[in-house]
């Protein structure tokens, strides 16, 4: 599969498609807050907001300082603001250095869901961009050296490419068994001989999806299947180089902007916010709101021929030939869309 991204849990597509995620709560449960300490560059010291606790080592500093900290909810207009989690931390006075670095403690809010880690990211003003902290997580807390002071978040992100294999060959195999999903990429492309999200127009464009989502499969060696899926909206980054403005008949981010948010008309929908320009591109990133917990559950047959699965419902509806592969104890389906469903044996 090519050009493809992987993503936090799953999209759904046809009457087969879920990923397993357990993400809890973002949401942080102590106020926002301020403080200021004088800082010596001797000694160091330590500064606390709340939870949050910055130790600044002795002889760190290049000078006496007032250390200052403010937290508060994260602002809509903030990159990638769906991966934001609890209150956003600025710390100055901005542009203070620290050598050897100082050592930030962020509460942890709530729990990453299955294919997310959390980690402690610093916001580049210059880009615009979170730069992310060589991150550890113990208990409640989130913890990474600090070279120097801005604002600093906790976000919930996906895994690196690799922890969910997003090759895929047909083999057929043994379906029968009950599965839990464990992940799923996605092929930008949506049509065949085409390529992006945008189709041939715009080959480099790319799509990040993350839903929050719980689901099994099971099928029964009388050709029975069941399907249960728990999803609720999450992230979104779409990013459209500046190069394929030429190609398409949009050409202003704004225009994405209202392309994409057309049919988002619910107060509680997830949105996107399109920054940047044509020239070097847009990026559009999603608030993260939920627009409409989704619960599924479907029943039917199944049959196999060669290493395709078609799986007919009680609703009357038939899926189109889906090719899949179990090798081992995984089993993964290649849906026409061009996602690939990852699962695992019970």
């Amino acid at each position: 599969m090519k050009s493809i991204r992987l993503i936090v849990s799953c999209s759904v597509f046809l009457a087969l498609s879920a990923c397993s995620s357990d993400s809890k709560s973002g949401t942080s449960t102590e106020p926002p807050s301020s403080n200021s300490v004088s800082i010596t560059a001797k000694a160091g010291g330590k500064v606390s907001a709340g939870s949050a606790a910055l130790s600044i080592p002795a002889g760190s500093l290049p000078g006496d300082v007032m250390v200052t900290v403010k937290s508060m909810a994260p602002a809509s207009t903030l990159p990638d603001n769906g991966t934001l989690k609890g209150l956003v931390y600025e710390f100055g006075p901005s542009g203070t250095k620290f050598n050897p670095p100082a050592t930030l403690k962020l509460p942890l809010p709530g729990t990453p869901g299955m294919n997310e880690v959390a980690v402690m990211s610093w916001l580049d003003t210059a880009t615009n961009k979170w730069v992310d902290l060589d991150s550890t997580v113990t208990g409640s807390e989130v913890s990474a050296p600090v070279a120097h002071f801005t604002m600093f978040v906790i976000r919930f992100k996906g895994v690196a490419a690799g922890t969910v294999d997003c090759s895929f060959t047909p083999c057929g195999g043994d379906l029968s068994g009950d599965w839990t999903i464990a992940g799923a990429c996605v092929n930008d492309h949506k049509d065949a001989g085409s390529s992006g999200p945008f189709g041939a127009t715009c080959p480099t464009a790319k799509i990040d999806v993350g839903l929050d989502a719980t689901g099994s499969l099971s099928f029964k060696a009388d050709k029975s299947f069941h399907f249960a899926l728990n999803v609720s909206t999450g992230a979104e980054t779409i990013t459209v180089p500046g190069e394929c403005f030429s190609g398409l008949m949009i050409k202003t981010c704004d225009d994405l902007n209202k392309v994409f948010n057309s049919s988002s008309k619910d107060a509680g929908s997830s949105k996107l916010t399109c920054t940047g320009d044509a020239t070097a591109g847009c990026t559009c990133t999603s608030n993260g709101n939920v627009s409409k917990p989704m619960m599924q559950m479907k029943d039917g047959m199944y049959d196999v021929s060669g290493n395709n699965l078609t799986a007919s419902g009680t609703d009357g509806g038939t899926n189109e030939p889906t090719p899949y592969c179990v090798s081992g104890t995984t089993l993964k389906l290649q849906f026409k869309d061009g996602t690939l469903l990852t699962a695992t044996k019970k």
